[in-house]
């Protein structure tokens, strides 16, 4: 009982963290979902198939790589190869990821700020839905987010070989990490200017160390260009854009999703509010630690002029959300403990019903398209539900036309959908079929028909915007199919 008087806040952070795990239980058991199922996991299982579980771009087919680094898959493999190949143990481990991520998360600001901070830093975390999303899911935002507060913390705490280390780290996870380094970069610049110190040797012992993450990720590239004949998947730069006309829109939405959508407007608010605060600190005797929300905000800053200019999911945005919440959180307290010194359980009050209004209002909008992965449970309801539905059909094993998601969710009894053994399928009818089981949004004539057959739709699967049809065609549909 001594302890828990003690350290309250580490008490209770560790019970919030017990009910984390158990609320997500459940969500262990879902199967694989959109790019778990179309890269990350099957990704690994083919490391584990043909043997090769590495980090080289060789080790992975392009089409399952997508010439992205191969740390994440990389440790699913192993993970897969020692636990077993199945949905089950992809959840668990990405479960293991996000629960480290949030105790170094709170290590970090009990460090950097305080234990009050710390805690309900944790907590809005937690509940934040992009993070309480992606918790359990085969994708490598959250270790991009958990390298990433690392290297924030080595580069705030000026502990360069811990930056080093991470940032490195954090490149062979995902190509989104080039921001990090940069923003080390610019930190040691503009302290150099602060100090007025240019050329000594520990000034360039930390530069040095500031780029060794770009010399990482560009070894890797140039090992990519050996072995597949490009830097970056010719695919993936076909989305790179620079016309003011789609940066314009996107980064509106970047900018609402990172400061105010799905209840982030309190700690998003607060935030920015404090970053115009660190201009009068002085005279209005605030201590807000200005230099630590100027790093937070260069970060937020990077992320978002490199999401612009290339393809954008929510999720990708994840590792911005912890610094985000941080800044929040200690510039509400900081302010709350200058207005009401005698009384600083208002501020905790006050924070508490401010957070538990916004995270219900946050996860309320979790179900609007186009959010994607936090709503990801209707499209994986349906594919699952037409899944279950076809194993009982007495033409089960005739050959079926599917599109995405539908085709890992059947050639793959690993991905967790099927109950039975795999079930032929083809694609673009290049196979003789006479059923099709396609995965569309909204209306019926959105069902892929790219022959133009005519069909029946025999059983229809529907949750909000994502739907399955079975159909049956009225002719043979391999007329015009080359065999």
């Amino acid at each position: 009982m001594n302890i828990i008087r003690k350290h309250p806040y580490e008490f209770l952070f560790f019970l919030s963290l017990i009910l984390f795990v158990l609320i997500k239980l459940n969500d262990l058991l879902l199967p694989f979902y959109w790019d778990e199922l179309g890269a990350y996991a099957p990704g690994a299982f083919s490391m584990v198939d043909t043997h090769h579980i590495g980090l080289l771009p060789s080790c992975l087919s392009p089409n399952l790589s997508w010439g992205h680094p191969l740390l994440f898959t990389f440790c699913n493999a192993v993970v897969f190869n020692i636990f077993g190949e199945n949905h089950i143990v992809g959840h668990s481990f990405a479960m293991m990821i996000t629960l480290i991520t949030l105790i170094v998360f709170f290590l970090f600001a009990q460090q950097m700020f305080d234990e009050k901070t710390a805690f309900f830093s944790s907590i809005l975390l937690m509940a934040h839905p992009n993070f309480y999303t992606c918790s359990v899911m085969t994708l490598p935002e959250m270790m991009l987010t958990l390298f990433t507060i690392i290297s924030v913390w080595g580069i705030v705490s000026k502990r360069w070989w811990l930056f080093a280390i991470a940032a490195s780290l954090a490149a062979l996870t995902k190509e989104s990490a080039i921001v990090i380094p940069m923003l080390a970069i610019l930190v040691i610049f503009f302290d150099a200017i602060k100090q007025r110190d240019y050329l000594s040797a520990s000034r360039l012992k930390m530069f040095l160390l500031g780029i060794v993450p770009l010399l990482v990720f560009g070894l890797f590239m140039v090992i990519q260009k050996i072995q597949n004949g490009w830097f970056l998947y010719p695919v993936q730069l076909r989305h790179l854009t620079f016309s003011w006309e789609i940066i314009y829109p996107v980064g509106k939405r970047i900018l609402r999703e990172m400061f105010f959508e799905f209840g982030k407007w309190l700690t998003g608010g607060i935030f920015l509010a404090g970053l115009l605060l660190c201009f009068f600190r002085k005279p209005l005797r605030i201590q807000l630690n200005d230099r630590i929300l100027w790093i937070f905000a260069g970060l937020c800053l990077l992320i978002f002029l490199f999401s612009t200019v290339n393809i954008y999911m929510t999720r990708y945005i994840l590792y911005s959300s912890p610094f985000i919440i941080l800044g929040g959180v200690h510039t509400f307290f900081t302010v709350m403990d200058r207005i009401v010194p005698r009384f600083k359980f208002v501020g905790v009050v006050l924070l508490a019903g401010l957070s538990a209004y916004t995270t219900w209002d946050g996860h309320k909008k979790m179900d609007e398209f186009p959010y994607g992965d936090m709503s990801y449970k209707f499209s994986l309801n349906v594919v699952r539900d037409a899944v279950a539905w076809t194993e009982l059909q007495p033409w089960k094993n005739d050959t079926i036309e599917v599109n995405f998601p539908l085709t890992g969710a059947l050639w793959d009894k690993r991905n967790g959908y099927l109950r039975g053994e795999i079930l032929p399928v083809s694609v673009n009818f290049w196979k003789k079929t006479r059923y099709g089981l396609f995965y569309y949004s909204y209306g019926p004539e959105n069902i892929p028909n790219v022959k133009n057959y005519k069909f029946t739709i025999l059983k229809h699967w529907w949750d909000h915007y994502a739907n399955v049809a079975c159909v049956e065609y009225q002719h043979d549909s391999t007329e015009s199919a080359n065999h």
